[in-house]
């Protein structure tokens, strides 16, 4: 028989031992629904969510969803028995959250990674204007002033040429010619440079006009021929009788096949004004030295006191015309021997002070932005005409027009006769003189 110890011990093993299997069997119970065929893990609802939204924020090299279910299941079946124990429980005991359970099973949170610091801008190379070290620019070449009246004075009586001075003078330059390309038609310009010419100096331009059967050689001529007003500059000009300046002889009409009545004449001068505008004065400025510091609008008005406009006969209707139409062009204009076109019974209606008056208020000018030398003479067939016109512009226009003899202070026009002087190049040669000298005094 066995005594009362020994059969206690029997009892207490074998109860022990049934505790075992029941604990073991219920273990295996709970962990069945956590393995697969494969024996691995799978993610709960809440761990996919959390790897869905982190692999969406993270790049492909960041999400490691399979290693991480791995690492799940191995931490799982090596979790302590104490968490097996609590796993044991009813499901109906836990309480119902949307977190996942803080258990042996440790969800994969992907690690974010830190945030790097937004890349330094690269530093902008530095110009030579923008650079620590402040380099003055050099000064710009001066913009001439081209508003207000001019100063000075000039002869009441108009100047005249010794004769002797149409004699070719040595040493001096030829015409040159430029040209330039308008409406389909190679047109040119005669251009007269002083003796001594110096392309880095400035000087100051005047345009010039024929009548009704010239071309650009009216002032000037072509050859052998004799150059009366060439020679009259060169004399003039070397021997300190006038201001050096520059003298480009153009031609009104589109080419020498067209004269007046070949085409309508307000087509044809509306035409000439376009040619002067953006043909002309930039064709000639563009190769020779003057006042000019930019080749396009702004620097041509801005130069505009060092260019001046004239003819004779028809060429003075012109320059009337251009008085009013191209006043931001030019500050000087010499007429000589010819009224306006109004004046001269064409079909055009040149109403040179109605025109200016609108065109002087338009450009923000006043009776202080241009000066006129008139010259007629007092045997010239265009007389009547000429002495119309001046007296319509003394007296219709007095808030346009003042005039004066001798001071260019004192008023904006001139009207001056040359006793007996007929309708011919001769007496336009002086008139010219005279215009200049009034114009840029020495």
């Amino acid at each position: 028989m066995y005594s009362k110890t020994t059969v206690v011990k029997c009892i207490s093993a074998v109860l022990a031992a049934s505790a075992c299997v029941l604990s073991l069997a219920s273990c295996m119970t709970d962990t069945t629904g956590l393995t697969n065929t494969n024996n691995e893990s799978t993610p709960s609802a809440a761990e996919t969510s959390v790897e869905e939204s982190s692999a969406a924020s993270l790049p492909e090299q960041n999400s490691k969803p399979k290693a991480s279910n791995q690492n799940t299941a191995k931490k799982q079946n090596s979790a302590p028995e104490s968490s097996k124990e609590e796993s044991s429980k009813p499901e109906s005991s836990k309480p119902e959250s949307s977190k996942p359970e803080q258990s042996s099973q440790q969800v994969y949170t992907p690690v974010q990674p830190e945030p790097q610091p937004e890349p330094e801008p690269e530093p902008v190379q530095e110009s030579e204007e923008e650079s620590s070290e402040i380099v003055p620019p050099l000064p710009p070449k001066p913009v001439p002033i081209y508003r207000g009246r001019n100063s000075g004075t000039f002869p009441e009586a108009l100047l005249t040429i010794p004769w002797d001075y149409y004699k070719p003078l040595e040493g001096t330059r030829p015409i040159e010619v430029v040209s330039y390309t308008h409406r389909g038609h190679t047109k040119n310009v005669s251009v007269y440079l002083p003796p001594n010419y110096d392309e880095n100096k400035s000087y100051n331009i005047i345009y010039l006009l024929g009548g009704v059967t010239a071309n650009e050689w009216a002032f000037f001529k072509r050859g052998d021929k004799p150059d009366y007003c060439k020679y009259a500059l060169d004399h003039l000009i070397t021997n300190g009788e006038m201001e050096p300046c520059i003298v480009a002889n153009c031609s009104f009409f589109p080419s020498d096949d067209i004269r007046l009545g070949d085409m309508d004449f307000t087509e044809m001068l509306n035409d000439f004004d376009d040619e002067l505008r953006n043909c002309i004065i930039p064709a000639v400025e563009s190769e020779y030295s003057t006042y000019i510091v930019n080749m396009n609008e702004m620097g041509i008005i801005a130069s505009r006191k060092h260019r001046a406009f004239g003819g004779f006969s028809m060429g003075a209707a012109v320059t009337w015309h251009e008085l009013a139409k191209n006043t931001d062009y030019f500050y000087y204009y010499a007429p000589f021997s010819g009224g306006s076109f109004e004046t001269e019974n064409l079909d055009y209606n040149d109403d040179v002070g109605g025109s200016l008056r609108r065109n002087l208020s338009r450009l923000g000018y006043d009776k202080n932005d241009f000066f006129i030398f008139a010259c007629e003479g007092t045997a010239d067939h265009t007389k009547n005409k000429m002495d119309n016109h001046v007296n319509n512009l003394r007296n219709n226009f007095p808030d346009v027009f003042e005039f004066t003899d001798t001071n260019k202070s004192q008023g904006n026009i001139t009207y001056k006769y040359k006793q007996d002087g007929e309708h011919n190049y001769v007496c336009a040669y002086e008139y010219l003189r005279s215009a200049i000298h009034a114009f840029w005094e020495i």
